[in-house]
């Protein structure tokens, strides 16, 4: 059976064009959305580092990463091909944000999330600059940051960046968006 003839197929396209709506965000929504996401990692650090260890700042914390990652997604959505001048800053950051790591008392030997944004915009930058043929390259990169990666929600933190990334750049993001609403119709 076709998609177009399944009895569900009205309601998918529906879904999806709600979708799509919400997915395209004002430059000052993206902030908002940065600014809760921050709030929510300063109160998590804070509270560890003050010995509260609060479960529920602990939560708020744990929420951060996927909001910047869907920022981050988005905003390769709009500029789709990635610099490697602007991953070097993100390697250097990433470098002096594990300084302070450090200096929390945390395990030096895990590395921070920016290295999670670093490792995965490069598996990218492989991929966009030489094809598919790097992708067992980009996988190499994964899989070597992923021992450094336990503080870093580690492997699911890694493709929690690159899906929504590959689904929102691709030349059929207006169908690959509404992958996830289709993949029930398919089963």
């Amino acid at each position: 059976m076709r998609a177009e003839q399944h009895p569900l197929f009205p309601l998918v396209v529906v879904a999806d064009c709600w979708l799509q709506r919400l997915v395209i965000w004002s430059p000052w929504q993206m902030d908002l959305i940065k600014t809760v996401a921050l709030l929510f990692m300063v109160a998590d650090h804070l509270s560890l580092l003050n010995g509260l260890n609060n479960e529920w700042l602990r939560l708020a914390g744990r929420g951060a990463f996927p909001l910047f990652g869907l920022v981050w997604a988005m905003n390769l959505a709009k500029h789709p091909r990635i610099r490697q001048a602007s991953l070097n800053q993100l390697w250097i950051w990433a470098v002096v944000a594990q300084g302070g790591w450090s200096l929390a008392g945390l395990r030096p030997d895990e590395g921070n999330i920016l290295f999670a944004f670093a490792v995965a915009g490069q598996a990218l930058w492989l991929i966009q600059q030489r094809g598919p043929d790097a992708r067992p390259l980009s996988l190499m990169l994964i899989l070597a940051w992923l021992p450094f990666s336990g503080a870093s929600f580690g492997f699911p933190g890694v493709m929690m960046l690159l899906l929504p990334v590959a689904s929102l750049c691709r030349p059929d993001a207006r169908r690959a968006r509404g992958l996830p609403v289709r993949w029930p119709s398919r089963w």
